[in-house]
């Protein structure tokens, strides 16, 4: 896998040029934007390295002689192929592991316990799902402040809408919204819920 040059990247690297000292040869990482810059000073070996998308260096070291060097350039593009790897698997999220007529559940709540149910109704492209909420109802409890809630597939409880699948978990999921987490794939048990403050 090669990085595609966008315009954005273009200005990354010509920031980085300006900080690297003059004659300094780039040594260019294949699968992401990191890149050190190797020079000599005053007779002694040295670099700079830039990771991913940065404009500020990484580090910039001066060493005692050219293996030095070269182990510490070596160790950055191992870091460096560690998280293009880590960063193609978290992102490779995408709807096979959903399939219209899913259920899913999201937990949430700081005080108290909530439950919402969501029913895939599309799936659009590669990462996006279609999705509408579900109507519950009480399995068991008290009064419906406690107890236990399943859905009711097909009983919808507000209009459609969208959202991409976060996969970095390593579990399927599909961020609701910033106070209610996430919801995933429904597991088929009741949902404990608890509405008292």
């Amino acid at each position: 896998m090669t990085i595609t040059m966008t315009p954005a990247l273009k200005k990354v690297f010509k920031a980085r040029e300006i900080l690297a000292p003059a004659g300094a040869r780039a040594i260019k990482h294949k699968r992401s934007p990191s890149v050190v810059y190797i020079y000599e000073y005053s007779g002694a070996p040295c670099a700079v390295a830039f990771n991913n998308r940065q404009t500020r260096p990484a580090w910039r070291y001066r060493f005692r002689d050219d293996a030095e060097r070269a182990r510490k350039v070596a160790a950055f593009f191992e870091s460096a192929e560690r998280n293009a790897d880590y960063k193609k698997k978290s992102t490779s999220a995408d709807n096979s592991a959903f399939q219209v007529g899913h259920i899913l559940s999201n937990t949430w709540g700081y005080s108290m316990t909530l439950v919402d149910f969501y029913e895939v109704v599309g799936l659009r492209g590669r990462t996006i799902v279609q999705l509408r909420e579900l109507k519950s109802t009480v399995v068991s409890g008290d009064a419906g402040y406690q107890g236990t809630l399943m859905p009711c597939p097909g009983e919808y409880a507000g209009e459609m809408f969208e959202r991409r699948i976060n996969g970095r978990t390593g579990h399927p999921g599909v961020k609701i919204s910033d106070g209610q987490g996430s919801a995933s794939l429904w597991d088929g048990k009741p949902k404990y819920y608890n509405r008292m403050d």
